[in-house]
């Protein structure tokens, strides 16, 4: 049996990547595989109700499985779910919980938001909460930076700990001479001045951008093009740095804060809030690029148009809308997908647009999911082709 347990508010003694989970589900398909997903409250008196949340939610999923799944024992993977809901901690309860549980897995998530109620029973698993978890723990780069010096950090979701490279976190020091204006000899027929005092804003700028040139060179070994970089620093310091570096600009996100004092925890919370607006940024692209693509024949709109595209194995990157759910209904015909029932025999599948993230896994494509409303003119899916 597989058993893993993450999050910072479930009682764990290790920590399975998010990555490594999805692989976990994706890999161990059964006869009958229960994916719950429930959300909870953190605050009383509320809070004194997730354990019966927990019991409502079993009595749906016997009640389900009566109907799809009559021939199995449910107690067993019932057991396991209530041996699971026993490894979070009732007084800091996650904003939602999830359950996969087959006769090979158990696996528990918490939840860093308040997820949609779903109880999904088939012979594979709901993936789709993986997913967005994933999203929220991709890794990301914090550079601190001031005048004098720099720091670098590499975070995950709320893990965070700092790059030691001695040539970033030494103090920086540019001397200069000072050059104190001369005039020319009286022989120039009247007095002017041969030299200049150089303004001094001037040569800060100078000296800054030799800081930030060697920030940058080292910056490039540890990032790649898909690493998102938060740099927090003084608004006039940031702003430049983001402007000179050799980095993508769509790489980069900065925020106007004196890190001088900053704590680790503080710097986690800024680190994050950036990596969300980086995503942002990163899903508004994508939506560009979609509509750069309708014209070049490189893009399907709609449910159905979607999953014949990914059936033929033309998938590049899915776009869904996170909270965009729909049944689906499969005849001999598996490129066509309908929506309502048809009247020949068919196979019901309970979410076929979680369905179809995992085909589009399956086939090497990419998965984002977007905020709702992003993609309401496409029908709430759409798809990036390959060719």
């Amino acid at each position: 049996m597989t058993v893993a347990f993450a999050m910072e508010n479930l009682k764990m003694k290790n920590t399975i990547h998010t990555s490594e989970d999805l692989a976990i589900l994706r890999n161990n398909k059964s006869e009958l595989c229960i994916s719950i997903i429930l959300p909870l409250a953190k605050l009383n008196p509320a809070r004194e109700q997730n354990d019966l949340v927990l019991k409502k939610a079993i009595q749906r999923t016997q009640l389900l499985a009566a109907d799809v799944f009559p021939q199995f024992d449910l107690s067993p993977s019932l057991q396991k779910i209530i041996s699971l809901f026993e490894q979070i901690d009732p007084v800091h309860p996650p904003e939602g919980v999830g359950f996969w549980v087959s006769d090979k897995v158990a696996l528990l998530k918490a939840l860093p938001y308040t997820p949609r109620e779903n109880i999904s029973l088939g012979k594979r698993f709901a993936i789709r909460e993986m997913i967005q978890l994933a999203l929220l723990e991709r890794p990301f780069l914090v550079l601190l930076l001031t005048q004098t010096s720099a720091k670098l950090f590499k975070g995950m979701g709320q893990q965070l700990s700092q790059i030691n490279v001695p040539a970033l976190t030494n103090e920086f020091n540019d001397e200069y001479e000072y050059s104190p204006p001369s005039r020319s000899s009286s022989y120039a027929g009247h007095a002017h001045v041969k030299t200049f005092e150089r303004d001094e804003e001037l040569l800060q700028q100078e000296r800054n951008n030799k800081h930030y040139k060697n920030i940058d060179a080292l910056l490039r070994q540890f990032s790649n093009s898909s690493l998102p970089v938060i740099v927090i620093g003084e608004s006039r310091l940031a702003k430049a740095f983001c402007k000179m570096s050799s980095l993508p600009s769509s790489q980069l996100f900065s925020i106007e804060k004196d890190p001088s004092h900053l704590s680790t925890s503080e710097i986690s919370v800024l680190g994050q809030e950036g990596n969300q607006q980086q995503l942002k940024k990163l899903q508004q692209q994508k939506i560009d690029l979609l509509k750069n693509s309708v014209g070049g024949g490189r893009a399907r709109v709609g449910l159905q148009a979607c999953w014949r595209a990914v059936q033929e194995g033309n998938c590049s990157l899915l776009l869904v809308e996170n909270n965009f759910y729909h049944p689906g209904f499969l005849t001999k015909d598996q490129f066509y997908l309908f929506l309502k029932p048809p009247t020949q025999a068919h196979q019901i599948i309970t979410d076929a647009v979680d369905e179809l993230m995992e085909l589009v896994i399956e086939k090497k494509g990419q998965v984002l999911l977007m905020e709702p409303g992003m993609l309401t003119t496409e029908n709430n899916i759409a798809l990036l082709t390959r060719y």
